[in-house]
């Protein structure tokens, strides 16, 4: 083989070597962005699940202050428990309700798995407002049993108030 093959011949491997390297190296960047795009996909994703849980846990807390607003003046102050307090409250209710089951929706449509976590504590809720709603109504035909019933409910919408940060946090740790 003469030098001047021989010329042709290295410049040639090295050519290859260094078109070969030059595309390994594109491969790895393309890689690399395409996990830094993943990751901030995620981080996004992640995020705003946490906004949405947020924001339903608040819906959540207004709603059941306005079940433990009324509750603890049955308790503790009966007397100023009347058909005025009654109306307030079925107005918060009718207003909470969508406010707290369109937030819920809200994190539904970003991860149905944490929604259903969220269930058994909105489940609660509505039953505790149901029992509210019960007696409130019957604040008309028998207040006296009415406003017992209502006192009743403190202690179990104060255990529900009392778990929310446990599970805002257990929430917030799904999908972090």
């Amino acid at each position: 083989m003469d030098s001047t093959t021989s010329a042709l011949l290295g410049a040639l491997i090295g050519s290859a070597a260094a078109l070969v390297s030059a595309s390994l190296a594109s491969l790895v960047a393309l890689h690399n962005e395409r996990k830094r795009h993943e990751e901030a996909a995620r981080a996004s994703a992640v995020q705003a699940l946490r906004a949405a849980a947020a924001a339903a846990f608040t819906e959540f807390y207004n709603f059941s202050h306005a079940i433990s607003w009324i509750t603890w003046y049955a308790k503790h102050d009966p007397v100023s428990v009347d058909f005025a307090m009654a109306r307030s409250y079925e107005q918060e209710n009718h207003a909470a309700i969508p406010k707290l089951q369109g937030a819920l929706a809200v994190v539904a449509s970003l991860n149905f798995a944490v929604y259903e976590e969220l269930q058994p504590l909105v489940h609660r809720l509505f039953v505790i407002d149901r029992h509210v709603s019960t007696a409130v109504v019957g604040l008309r035909d028998d207040r006296a049993r009415a406003i017992a019933a209502l006192g009743e409910i403190l202690d179990d919408v104060n255990e529900l108030q009392d778990r929310l940060p446990v599970e805002l946090n257990r929430v917030m740790r799904l999908e972090g």
